[in-house]
């Protein structure tokens, strides 16, 4: 089967900019150069999901029973006026536990999921069926998270993933893939231990440019530590190899023999 396994450790999204779309950043193992590499894996496709608390009887009735049939029946009516032209739905029990009072702490909902095509629904979406809609302003980082059940950084089994060639590389990671869909990621049965990592530490240094009312820099301080371990106490050998930037402000010169 091709597969990656891949230590996960940041990731990002953009909501607005890059709707459905997750960074997932972390350590591959490369058996080519027997090390372990910096790695981005782009995660697309990652749905829309909202689930709609249905009222016990229709709105203005005392008698009048609401069935999940009839929340699904007002939500394929109100989707065509939001331009929703396909979705998916299914009745699941879900429970809460934050402070708005008219919210039960367990009840049946129906989730709704559909393509980031289509424009996210208002946080006060309410209807004759149902009162309230969660999840409308839920990241995809988070929902993707959620989806796979991956709880912080640990090994992740990436399922056909498409290598990117390093001309169209995103970020400055060494290696990229993509997913066409969240699917493809499961948290690995293997847990080893997480492999090392590279350290920059960086020590800045500023002066104040009483002209342009502003601190400018001056110089920076780089320490490397290229074998850094999560699981293990801190290296005696804080760094292996370290350099120094200067820059000079902008109303002096360099010191005479400087290059």
């Amino acid at each position: 089967q091709n597969f990656l396994r891949f230590y996960w450790l940041d990731a990002f999204s953009d909501n607005v900019k890059q709707p459905g779309v997750v960074y997932l950043f972390g350590r591959i193992w490369f058996p080519n150069s027997h090390r372990y590499v910096s790695s981005c894996v782009i995660v697309k496709n990652i749905e829309r999901q909202v689930f709609l608390l249905p009222r016990c009887n229709f709105k203005g009735s005392d008698s009048q029973e609401v069935t999940m049939k009839d929340v699904y029946t007002e939500f394929n009516n109100l989707s065509e006026s939001f331009n929703i032209r396909t979705f998916k739905s299914r009745p699941v029990f879900k429970k809460y536990a934050f402070e708005l009072p008219d919210v039960p702490s367990g009840s049946d909902y129906l989730e709704v999921r559909y393509s980031t095509e289509y424009p996210s629904l208002p946080s006060t979406t309410q209807g004759e069926t149902f009162s309230k809609i969660f999840g409308t302003q839920t990241s995809f980082l988070e929902a993707l998270l959620l989806r796979r059940r991956i709880k912080g950084p640990c090994w992740l089994d990436i399922k056909q993933p498409t290598i990117i060639e390093d001309t169209q590389h995103v970020s400055w990671t060494s290696f990229e893939c993509s997913l066409s869909s969240p699917n493809s990621i499961d948290v690995s049965t293997l847990q080893p231990p997480p492999p090392p990592l590279i350290l920059l530490s960086l020590l800045p240094r500023f002066v104040y440019n009483s002209q342009r009312n502003t601190n400018q820099l001056v110089s920076i301080v780089c320490l490397i530590q290229t074998d850094f371990r999560l699981d293990k106490p801190a290296p005696t050998a804080f760094y292996q190899s370290y350099f120094c930037g200067l820059s000079k402000p902008s109303n002096v010169e360099f010191p005479y023999g400087i290059e």
